[in-house]
């Protein structure tokens, strides 16, 4: 990315992480690589949509099963026992929330996650599923104006499901011809990494982009066994990674990226703080890091808001933050 367009847009964006101004950096192309469709809009256009009363999360989650609870009990009231139908409402408008919330944070290229098990909603159609959302994001795009965004569907996968629903759906889905990346997300401490290696095989016949969230629950370990057994071409958090000299040195020369959501850490108990994130110890090791949302309805913290964080904390400057900014585009 070398054009004119490009120099005055890297230029505006640093001008904007110096001044600190959070309206000029949203205006900045950047991307979302990690961002999971279901939490990706803000809580308060939940509330207003559901028009009911949800509990706000809290600063700081104790264990990852919290976060969960929170997610399936407090965040699931709404749509509770009103059928699939509504259930299937609540999840597009989560849908057209992300890339509304995408859209206005000067988001150019977006790879929202769609859990496996929306083709549940569709009568177990994967072909059914992947046209309703097709029209999802014709719609919301349509709605604001056709922007120049770039929407890459990704199908994630929670490694609490059963294996024979898996088996029984996911080829059929990643051969709709709709998701451009597979994902493996959920508590790290459950079973193994190996089971799930024919997906990422078939997804990288597919010509699909391969992800798995590492590094998040577990250390450095899990990640360089993600990365090998599943062949990724990027790990969503990995920031365990930062405690190994040689795994970094593996993924730099690799290339693999780690997609890391600074907030998403700091909330989850993963990190201390934006001041003490390992993201930039990855990135003095070279390894190509980005800078994602990852869950906007829990973590109130868009990609531009990330950026503005790390540079308020002293973690990079300008210039490295609109290097990092160009990595994901």
């Amino acid at each position: 990315m070398n054009t004119e367009a490009d120099r005055l847009a890297s230029a505006q964006f640093r001008d904007a992480l110096g001044r600190e101004d959070l309206a000029a950096i949203r205006k900045a192309p950047k991307a979302d690589l990690h961002t999971h469709s279901f939490l990706g809009g803000r809580l308060s256009r939940y509330r207003e949509w559901a028009a009911c009363e949800l509990p706000d999360p809290p600063a700081v989650f104790a264990d990852f099963s919290d976060f969960d609870d929170y997610i399936l009990n407090d965040l699931a009231v709404p749509y509770g026992d009103g059928g699939a139908d509504r259930i299937r409402d609540f999840f597009r408008f989560f849908y057209a929330e992300t890339l509304r919330e995408a859209i206005a944070d000067g988001v150019v290229a977006i790879e929202p996650s769609l859990d496996w098990s929306t083709v549940m909603l569709y009568d177990g159609d994967p072909v059914a599923m992947a046209e309703d959302y097709a029209r999802v994001i014709e719609e919301t795009l349509a709605e604001a104006g056709n922007p120049s965004i770039e929407v890459r569907p990704e199908l994630g996968m929670a490694r609490s499901t059963p294996m024979e629903l898996l088996q029984r759906y996911i080829p059929a889905l990643l051969s709709t011809g709709f998701f451009r990346s597979l994902d493996l997300y959920g508590d790290e401490r459950i079973g193994g990494i190996e089971e799930y290696a024919p997906f990422w095989r078939l997804a990288g016949e597919l010509g699909m982009r391969k992800k798995a969230h590492s590094g998040e629950l577990c250390g450095a370990a899990h990640v360089r066994e993600s990365v090998t057994v599943l062949d990724l071409d990027a790990v969503q958090h990995g920031i365990a990674a930062a405690c190994d000299p040689e795994l970094m040195e593996f993924l730099a020369k690799r290339g693999t990226v780690l997609n890391v959501c600074p907030t998403s850490n700091v909330r989850l108990g993963r990190a201390e703080s934006i001041v003490g994130h390992p993201v930039r110890r990855l990135h003095d090791a070279g390894v190509t890091v980005t800078i994602n949302s990852d869950d906007l309805m829990v973590f109130d913290s868009s990609v531009s808001e990330e950026f503005l964080k790390l540079k308020q904390a002293g973690l990079f400057t300008a210039d490295e933050l609109d290097r990092i900014r160009l990595n994901a585009l």
